[in-house]
């Protein structure tokens, strides 16, 4: 696999230009900005979460940050939690879990991004693999961000050091 077909054809309907960039195989966030020598900043993954009544929310945000749950529940008026590993199974079919594509839209799923995103020079997405990205720039990101809200929600995740 390379890219998803669901967001593949997505991605031709809305008429957004992309670049492929294939890197080795990784399993985490920092592996493949490393493996592909571009910054976590501009990385985004894709958080799905779901709230009370079972709706589904992609949360986009950089990969360096740490989602606030708290922040996008007082935003939506609507209590979330992460939705459950095996839902995401079933909704995003053609994708190896762990890289699923930052574009709720194309899977029908309600998304708020975090306008950090939006003031990148260039965004990469996962395709839909471990092995390949979508580099997009400013304003194809922002086409496809056009009608979802934009908000803080996020934070640099900041690794907290411990004295004994």
């Amino acid at each position: 696999m390379a890219i998803s077909i669901t967001l593949n054809d997505y991605l031709s309907n809305t008429h957004v230009d992309y670049d492929i960039l294939k890197h080795k195989h990784t399993t985490n966030a920092f592996d493949t900005a490393y493996k592909s020598q571009i910054s976590m900043a501009n990385l985004a993954k894709a958080v799905v979460l779901q709230d009370a009544d079972g709706e589904y929310l992609m949360a986009v945000l950089p990969s360096q940050n740490k989602l606030k749950l708290k922040w996008i529940s007082r935003q939506l008026h609507r209590r979330f939690n992460l939705a459950p590993e095996q839902d995401l199974k079933s909704i995003f079919q053609d994708c190896d879990l762990g890289a699923i594509p930052a574009v709720g839209n194309a899977y029908k799923m309600k998304t708020i991004c975090d306008e950090q995103l939006l003031e990148s020079s260039c965004v990469y997405i996962e395709g839909g693999d471990h092995q390949a990205l979508i580099k997009l720039k400013q304003d194809q990101f922002a086409q496809l961000m056009k009608d979802v809200p934009h908000h803080k929600i996020s934070k640099p995740f900041i690794h907290e050091h411990r004295v004994a």
